[in-house]
Parts: C-alpha cells; structure tokens; sequence
C-alpha cells in the first residue's frame, strides 16, 4: 500500500535528507504538482494513526478546503509521493555512485558523438565511501575501458598500426578488470552462501550453488590475474576469505585473513572493508563460542577497530547494523565484562539506525540487567521493545523465560515456554541445530520450574546429570547453576 510505504520511508530518512527531500519537490524540473508538496509538509507532522481515516480527512479539509472528502484522490496523491519518494532516493544514489555515473555519462556522450567524454580531472568520480577497489570500482573500470575502445572503432580512428594496438590495450584491460569483477563476485557468493549453510537449515542447494560450493579452488583464483598485476592483493585477499570458510577448523587460515585484510584495507572500498571485518568477526564469534580462548581476545580488537574506522559503514549505510551492536554487546557480556558492555551500550546505541535505536538499547539493558542479577529492570527493558518489528524474537523469548524462573514467575515461565515451542515448530528458517538446542533448553528449563513449583516429583540430581551430558543444548552454563542450586539444597534437606 502507497499510503504506508510513504510513512516507513519517511521515518527511515534523517533530518537532512528530509530537508533534501523537500528541495526535491519544490524544485520546478520535478515539481509535479504543490498539492504534493503540500501532503508532505503535512505528514511531517503526524506521528500517530497515519492511516486512520480520521488524519486522511484531516489532510483532505487541508489540501481542498471546503471540498467533499473523495478517498480515492487521497490515495491518488499518496501514490504519487511514493513515487517521488523512490525517484528521489534513485537520484541520490546514482549521485553517490562515483564511477557508475561514469559508465551513463560515457554511453550518453557516446550516443551524440562526443569526443570529449571523459573527464580525468572530475573530483566527483569517486565518493569517499567507495575509494578504493571493490565489484562496483572493477565492473565500472570494465566500462570505462569498453567506452574507450567502442569511441575509438565508432569514430574511425583507427588508421594506423599503433593506433590498433591502442585500441586493443583498451579491450584487453576491460576484459581484465571484468575478470576482476567476476573474482570479487564468486568469493563473495561462495562466502554468502557458506553463512547461509551455517545459519539456516538448508537441505539441498540450487545446482549452480552446489557446483559453486564443490569447485571453488584458490588455486584457480591464483590464474586468473598475474602476479605483477597491480590488483593483484585483490586475487591474495579473496583467496584467504575463501580459505576461512572451506577450512574453518584450520585457525591459520584466520590469521592469514587478518593479516592479508590488514595489509591492504587501505587499498579497498569502505564496502570492501566492512564485509571484510565482518567475515573475520563472524570466524571470531564461532570459535569464541566455542570456547577457544584466544578468540576472545582477537574478537575485542576486531570490536575495537571496527568501531574506531567505522568499519561498519558502507554503501547500504552509514549506521551501525543492529546485528553488529547485539553481537558485540553479547561478548562483552559473556566475558562478564559488565563495565565495557556498560560503555559500550551508553556511546554506541545512537549510531544504531533510527528506527532500531531503541529496541537495540532496551535489549542491551536487558542482557546487562539480567546477567547482574537486576531480573526486575530486565524484564522492564524486554517490555519496552517493540516486538513486531524486532530483528532479535529467539533473544526476547530467550531471556523472558530465564528472566521469569529467576523471579520465580513459575505459571508465565511455563506459559512462555509452550508459546516459544510453539514458534519453534513453525519456524522453517531456523538452523535444525539451533532448534534443536533451543528445544533442548526449553524442556531442562520446564523440569526446573515444575521442580521449583513443587507440581513434579523430580530426581534433582538425575536431572543434573542430563542437563551435564547432554550435548546439544543452549544456555547450558545458566541450566547448570540452576540446577545445582536445586541439586545443593535437595541434599541439605535430605
């Protein structure tokens, strides 16, 4: 619906590009009509009920005063600022796009004849956030090169022996910066595609996929540009990333990563840098999860440094993603470094975009609050979220039912509990390890509430011994202090 994607969008834009907008309208090359201007500067002012008849009626009395209300020209208008709204953020982002504009210019100029087509001296032909190499900088320069030589063969330059080999210089350095292109798209597909296979429970992949995930070898990737060549650092870093995720047991293909990207994040985009030290992040997290110890460390200094060059920006965003401030939080707070986590949460919740800041806060209030036994403020920080459009559902429900056995809330722990299995059964997404580990801590958990609550004549200790040697299960070092608790107090009573 028109009407509430013109309100999303809006929320998603920051006061300066709300400013921006508004020129936008008003400006006389896109102005389509003041009426449009009009509905806009109105919505600027609504904050609740947006589509409620009421504010529509209120909008219509004025834009036409003294009219009859007519929903469908109501609707009519909010369908054309959508689509304003979609023109204006295609123009600003082909406004940043550096050497894409490029490629456009040089078609245009082409089509007239043009001779004078490109401009070497433009300081707009790289933005700051795409300096350096990635696929856009490779596939653009492919182009670029393939302008150079259609201009040279369409205006019949070609009149002596050197004047050929000219032009074919041209052709064969399109054809070499396309081989980069498809070198930073193949990785990076092969490294999607990994994530993917560790994150959600997919059975069978696509064919081509398949093909992709079983043939990918680094000393392919080693061919396919010349040691000499001066992107060469492209083929050495791709080949390490790849290396990560065909040998994640194999530390020493992280450290190679490290230092490769190290080595050359000055030479790649801001896009290039942020999937890079997402990538390295990611390895840190699993094996810090693990429980190898080193990790932990190597996982801090990745923190810092993204967070310090603004690692996570890039051309989708210039905000810190949600994931990043959960997943960094979430070390701090398994290495019960609660003043760091403290920190962490005060200086980096607002560069969280907007319309996640909030929740993002609340949860990590949450996570600090219940891991310093405050179960009372945790709980007031989970009800603060807006659920229906929270990234983090399996985290809520997570600490809604430790958060209710701690404060001995026995009848909303197993509410919870058979609601959140429940989810758990129809979510067709979730990785069958994870279900698994969840559902296995749900069941420990219930035991533990129906022990507590006296409504089940448990072995305390046989459970203890379950929850110790069961290897699939999450929160595993929470259900073993509980459990002992129980298990200590069982035998003093005894």
């Amino acid at each position: 619906m028109a009407e509430s994607n013109v309100f999303t969008v809006l929320k998603s834009f920051s006061d300066s590009e709300v400013r921006d907008f508004r020129k936008f309208l008003n400006s006389p090359y896109f102005m389509k009509s003041k009426k449009i201007l009009k509905l806009f500067d109105l919505l600027k002012r609504v904050k609740d009920d947006e589509v409620s008849p009421g504010v529509r009626e209120m909008i219509y009395s004025k834009i036409y005063p003294g009219r009859a209300y007519r929903d469908s020209t109501i609707r009519n208008m909010y369908s054309d600022l959508n689509k304003k709204l979609n023109e204006f953020m295609l123009i600003e982002n082909f406004r940043n796009s550096g050497l894409g504009r490029q490629k456009f210019l040089s078609a245009e100029r082409l089509k007239k004849n043009l001779k004078e087509y490109i401009f070497p001296g433009d300081e707009n032909t790289h933005n700051n956030q795409n300096y350096g190499s990635d696929h856009n900088y490779f596939l653009n320069k492919h182009f670029d090169e393939q302008s150079k030589f259609n201009f040279a063969v369409m205006d019949k330059k070609i009149t002596k022996f050197n004047s050929i080999n000219t032009e074919l210089g041209y052709l064969e350095d399109s054809l070499r910066y396309l081989k980069l292109f498809f070198l930073s798209q193949i990785t990076q597909s092969y490294a999607t595609v990994s994530i993917f296979r560790q994150n959600y429970d997919i059975e069978v992949l696509p064919p081509t996929i398949k093909k992709l995930a079983e043939d990918l070898d680094p000393e392919k990737l080693r061919q396919l540009i010349t040691p000499g060549d001066e992107y060469y650092y492209a083929v050495e870093l791709y080949e390490a990333m790849v290396n990560i995720y065909r040998k994640p047991e194999e530390t020493k293909y992280y450290y190679e990563y490290k230092n490769c990207f190290y080595k050359y994040a000055f030479r790649v985009s801001g896009d290039e840098c942020s999937m890079h030290i997402s990538n390295l992040a990611s390895y840190c997290t699993g094996k810090a999860n693990a429980g190898i110890e080193e990790f932990n460390n190597e996982l801090f200094e990745l923190i810092e440094l993204t967070i310090k060059n603004k690692y996570y920006q890039n051309s989708n965003t210039e905000h810190l993603p949600h994931e990043y401030f959960r997943n960094f939080l979430l070390h701090g707070v398994r290495l019960r470094n609660f003043d760091w986590v403290n920190d962490f949460i005060h200086e980096n919740y607002m560069k969280v975009h907007p319309a996640d800041r909030e929740n993002m806060k609340q949860l990590g209030f949450a996570y600090l609050n219940f891991n310093t036994a405050q179960y009372d403020e945790a709980l007031k920080n989970i009800n603060r979220i807006t659920p229906d459009f929270f990234a983090f559902k399996f985290d809520i429900k997570n600490l809604t039912v430790q958060i209710f056995y701690e404060l001995g809330y026995y009848e909303e722990a197993l509410t919870q509990i058979k609601s959140y299995k429940e989810y758990l059964r129809k979510d067709k997404l979730l990785n069958m390890e994870k279900r698994k580990r969840y559902f296995s801590f749900l069941k420990f958990t219930e035991n533990l509430v129906l022990y507590r609550a006296g409504t089940k004549n448990t072995d305390i200790g046989y459970l203890r011994y379950r929850i110790s040697t069961h290897k699939s299960t999450a929160f595993k070092p929470w259900l073993m202090e509980k459990v002992m608790i129980l298990d200590t107090k069982a035998k003093r009573s005894a």
